[in-house]
């Protein structure tokens, strides 16, 4: 491989890599209790002031349709939103991820109650068949059909 041909290029001897290996799975050990947090929600990374707040909604019958929305103003009981494009990348066949482009808006801005589900998480009922909710930063999962 030439990653490992250029990393042993630099190790002269078995205790050097040793040292390397060990220092390696010390960083994996590190990233992988980091991600243990917050999936545990124990840790919240804080989040950019210049990023925008992001609703998404996943909706469809045949297909997985994923929409993204900007907030663009919130009041105690409102919210004010505004859709924008997203980006899809097929991951397999008809099927794909997608994330937003928050620059990227099209249509009006749309006003919608905010709700609260059972687990005190916000909502906003977009239509009758799509619910938004804060998106969490990871890709969305979607599909489509022919």
């Amino acid at each position: 491989m030439k990653y490992q041909h250029h990393v042993s290029q630099n190790i002269r001897t078995r205790e050097e890599w040793e040292s390397m290996i060990e220092a390696v799975n010390e960083i994996m050990d590190i990233r992988k209790s980091f991600n243990e947090l917050v999936n545990l929600g124990i840790f919240t990374p804080v989040k950019d002031e210049n990023e925008p707040e992001i609703f998404v909604s996943s909706w469809g019958y045949d297909q997985t349709n994923v929409t993204f929305y900007k907030v663009l103003k919130r009041t105690a009981k409102t919210i004010t939103l505004q859709r924008i494009e997203s980006k899809e990348v097929a991951t397999g066949f008809m099927c794909g991820e997608s994330t937003p482009l928050p620059d990227q808006t099209f249509g009006g801005p749309i006003r919608r109650k905010i709700q609260i589900n059972r687990d005190g998480k916000e909502y906003v009922s977009m239509t009758s068949y799509e619910v938004a909710r804060p998106w969490d930063g990871k890709p969305r999962r979607c599909s489509w059909y022919a």
